[in-house]
């Protein structure tokens, strides 16, 4: 899922491909990671606003799979809710 060589929009093709992945074969362990990654790629090309709320699922995945990745989750988007002025 990561950028690449700063094509945002080729990356975005390989979050589409990754987050129907996730839905044709769910995965406990994967799901929360793929969705956080998914979200950084999102930033970049959708508004911030729209793509923060995707850092709360991703994290309440996380959560139900016991990754560490949902402390990262939370505190990006406290970060974005910050820089964005969401409360």
């Amino acid at each position: 899922l990561a950028l690449i060589g700063d094509d945002f929009e080729e990356g975005c093709r390989y979050v589409k491909f990754a987050l129907s992945l996730m839905k044709k074969v769910p995965s406990r362990a994967h799901d929360g990671i793929t969705m956080f990654y998914s979200n950084h790629t999102k930033l970049y090309v959708e508004p911030m606003q729209s793509s923060i709320e995707c850092y709360l699922d991703a994290r309440k995945a996380c959560l139900k799979s016991g990754i560490p990745f949902a402390l990262s989750c939370s505190y990006t988007y406290n970060n974005l809710c910050l820089w964005s002025g969401k409360e």
